[in-house]
C-alpha cells in the first residue's frame, strides 16, 4: 500500500500501470 500511494504521489500526472490498477481496484 504504501508502495503504491508514495508511486502515485511520486507519479501524479503519469496514469498508474495495470498492477496499481489491479491493486487499487479491490482496495
Amino acid at each position: 500500500m504504501t508502495t503504491i500511494t508514495l508511486f502515485s504521489i511520486n507519479r501524479p500526472n503519469l496514469p498508474p500501470p495495470p498492477q496499481t490498477k489491479n491493486l487499487l481496484s479491490p482496495v
